[in-house]
């Protein structure tokens, strides 16, 4: 677990760094956008296929509004 942290602190300050966004605040994106980019996201069955955990649209919803700040 505290590898895993540590990953997470580095791919932060990394993104910082680059002068990256870290989040979808930082891309104008709202809260209110989140079902639309599911939906979307929802339609790209080649991602969705690759991925190791079967995804839903609720999931999908989750792991969005996770990114916010």
């Amino acid at each position: 677990v505290e590898t895993a942290q540590n990953g997470v602190i580095q791919l932060k300050q990394l993104l910082e760094d680059c002068g990256l966004p870290a989040s979808l605040d930082d891309l104008n994106v709202s809260e209110n956008d989140v079902t639309e980019l599911a939906n979307d996201a929802l339609k790209i069955e080649r991602l969705l296929n690759n991925n190791p955990r079967p995804l839903n649209k609720s999931d999908i919803i989750a792991i969005y509004k996770n990114t916010f700040n």
